[in-house]
């Protein structure tokens, strides 16, 4: 299981895709999955998951409520099944201000 975070801003998007490391840590370029790969997130309530139909990528949009989340894509090659953890913490949407009063201030000269 391999474990990794960031910090997301509500509003913006953050894109994932899958590294599959050989014995000697080298990237493998090609890998060739069993299956598609499956994501999944534990608080929908803070980012947007949305993963490719083929599985291969993923990107997540935070939400005004912001908050932490993890994300998780899980795999299998030849059999062996693998899985990813990436922890997020989204930071909330900042209030807009609106004007809902206007005042004269004095001030001596």
């Amino acid at each position: 299981v391999i474990h990794m975070a960031y910090i997301l801003d509500a509003g913006k998007t953050e894109n994932f895709t899958i590294e599959v490391l050989d014995q000697n840590g080298q990237q493998i370029l090609s890998p060739i999955f069993d299956s598609a790969p499956a994501w999944a997130q534990l608080n929908t309530a803070a980012q947007t998951l949305t993963a490719a139909a083929d599985g291969l990528t993923a990107s997540a949009t935070g939400l005004d409520a912001g908050g932490a989340d993890t994300v998780e894509m899980t795999c299998s090659i030849k059999g062996v099944q693998f899985i990813a953890r990436m922890d997020a913490t989204v930071n909330p949407a900042v209030p807009v201000q609106v004007a809902t009063t206007v005042n004269i201030v004095a001030t001596p000269a």
